[in-house]
């Protein structure tokens, strides 16, 4: 099975605009969380977060190295890890919806699917409105003293966001163009395989689903869960096994592959601080 270079152009094309639209609505949760960084900077850890990706259980496990590089900028962890977690909750509900959307226009419908996306939907407003709300179990709050700074940080940063309601939203529309975005990696890929008969609704529907099935912490970079998804929902538009199995693989080794350059961002970012410390020490 053979692929234009064009189709693969486009997929790298889409990746990096991917990441641009990410660090734009990580950008909006922090500023409404009176934190103020640059998005060059929320890109690079984007990048850098992508790259550890590859080495960490589901494909979020990058967000612990976000939180900790932009942490540091900031000297407030608590806040940031609030913003990722708050901006993961809206991507989540952003990729639910468009699944669930697009499921009513497709040939085959999956009603188990459908209501899979409703649940996550309900599950990710809950979730979102209880951290914005401010509130934690007393047993988080009565724990430890580091524990509990952490947790009333977290919790205080969430809070900053409760009457920002018109900044939620924006946030909620970068995330659906960036699910959308997504899509068009995939979409990209199923035509470049000869994937015709695969329209767009069937990938708006077909692309988050596999996603929301990777983001199961029971692999390493969502890799198995994926292509199993990809291989039980393509089955059903007449797509063989190692069709299926070939688009979800060439999209996991395109984002691996760009990927690497988080990896070189994140060895210079580290050679910088190493090179601070030694003139810090020299000093002394």
């Amino acid at each position: 099975m053979q692929i234009h270079a064009e189709y693969i152009l486009t997929a790298i094309i889409l990746i990096v605009i991917a990441m641009g639209v990410s660090a734009i609505k990580w950008q909006l949760i922090l500023n409404g969380q009176e934190l103020y960084i640059s998005w060059l900077e929320l890109y690079r850890a984007y990048w850098i977060g992508l790259f550890f990706n590859n080495f960490l259980p589901s494909s979020m496990g990058g967000d612990a190295i976000r939180i900790l590089h932009i942490g540091m900028r900031t000297g407030n962890k608590a806040a940031v890890a609030s913003s990722v977690v708050i901006e993961r909750l809206i991507a989540t509900l952003a990729l639910a919806l468009v699944g669930f959307c697009a499921s009513f226009f497709v040939s085959v419908k999956a009603g188990y699917i459908q209501v899979a996306f409703g649940a996550i939907v309900v599950i990710t407003v809950l979730l979102t409105g209880l951290l914005i709300w401010g509130k934690a179990p007393s047993g988080l709050i009565c724990g430890s003293m580091k524990v509990t700074e952490l947790v009333q940080g977290f919790l205080v940063a969430g809070e900053k966001l409760r009457y920002r309601p018109r900044l939620l939203l924006y946030c909620l529309i970068w995330s659906v163009l960036f699910q959308c975005i997504n899509v068009g990696v995939n979409y990209s890929l199923f035509r470049g395989l000869g994937l015709a008969h695969i329209g767009l609704w069937e990938a708006l529907f077909i692309v988050p689903a596999t996603s929301a099935l990777a983001m199961i912490p029971l692999g390493i970079n969502g890799y198995g869960l994926r292509e199993g998804g990809y291989v039980t929902l393509l089955a059903d538009y007449g797509v063989g096994n190692s069709g299926a199995l070939t688009a979800s693989i060439l999209f996991a080794f395109l984002v691996s592959g760009c990927s690497l350059w988080g990896g070189l961002l994140w060895l210079k970012t580290a050679k910088g601080a190493l090179e601070t410390d030694d003139d810090t020490i020299e000093c002394t």
